[in-house]
C-alpha cells in the first residue's frame, strides 16, 4: 500500500491514537478470554461463560467505536445518537447506511518488487458486520436472566465446553489481526496491525492510500 498522498491532519492524528487505544483494549480482552477458558480464573463453568460473553460484548462495542473513530470526518458520525450510543448493533446498522465501506477488512499484506504493499483479503472466516449484530444479541441472551416466563420454560444444561466462545473469539481475532478501513473519501485508509498477543507486541496504526480494486478483489 503506497504512502498516503498527504500527512494526517491534527484531527486524524487524534483519531489514530484513539483507534490504537481501542485495538490495545481488544488485545487485552483476547488475553483474558484465553485465561478464563484455560481455567485460570477459579470460576465455575457458568461463571466462565458469562465472563467470556461479557468480554465478547465489549469487543463488539470496541469494534463499533473503532468504526466511528475511523470515520470521524463524516458529519453524520458526530450526531448525538451515535456519539452517545453504546449499543454496537445499532452503531453497525447506522454506519452501514452512511458508508458501505465503514467496516474493518482483514487482509494479508504482501510487498511488490517496487516496494509497495498490497492488501490481499483473507479467506478464513472472520467476524462480518452481519455477524457482529448476531453476536451482540447472543451476548445479551447469555448475560440477562430474562423474564419469569423464560425462567419457567425447560432449560438446556449450561454447556461445559466453550466451543462457541472460542469460535467467536477466533473470528474477531482474524478480523482485527491485520486490517484496514477505507474512509468516506474512498482514497484513504487506516491500516492496523495488532502485533504479538498481549502482553507482548505493539499495535501499529497508520494512514495509507486505498487499495487498487483490482488487487483487492
Amino acid at each position: 500500500m503506497p504512502a498516503s498522498p498527504r500527512p494526517p491532519d491534527e484531527r486524524e492524528q487524534a483519531a489514530m491514537q484513539l483507534y490504537l487505544g481501542l485495538m490495545e483494549e481488544a488485545k487485552v480482552r483476547f488475553y483474558v478470554i484465553e485465561m478464563a477458558i484455560a481455567g485460570k480464573t477459579g470460576l465455575p463453568e457458568r461463571g466462565v461463560r458469562e465472563f467470556c460473553y461479557l468480554q465478547l460484548r465489549m469487543l463488539c462495542e470496541v469494534i463499533a467505536l473503532a468504526c466511528l473513530t475511523a470515520n470521524g470526518n463524516m458529519k453524520e458520525t458526530r450526531e448525538k445518537d451515535l456519539m452517545k450510543g453504546a449499543y454496537a448493533d445499532r452503531v453497525i446498522k447506522r454506519m452501514g447506511r452512511l458508508h458501505p465501506e465503514f467496516y474493518p477488512r482483514p487482509a494479508i499484506p504482501t510487498q511488490t518488487p517496487e516496494g509497495a504493499v498490497h492488501m490481499l483479503p483473507i479467506t478464513a472466516p472472520f467476524l462480518t458486520s452481519e455477524d457482529i449484530i448476531k453476536l451482540y444479541g447472543q451476548c445479551g441472551d447469555n448475560l440477562h436472566r430474562g423474564s419469569l416466563k423464560r425462567l419457567l420454560e425447560p432449560q438446556n444444561p449450561v454447556p461445559v465446553q466453550y466451543g462457541d466462545i472460542i469460535e467467536w473469539t477466533n473470528k474477531i481475532v482474524r478480523l482485527l489481526d491485520v486490517h484496514y478501513i477505507t474512509l468516506s473519501d474512498k482514497l484513504t485508509t487506516i491500516l492496523c496491525e495488532l502485533g504479538a498477543p498481549y502482553p507482548k507486541g505493539v499495535v501499529q496504526v497508520s494512514f495509507g492510500r486505498a487499495p487498487d480494486p483490482e488487487i483487492e478483489s
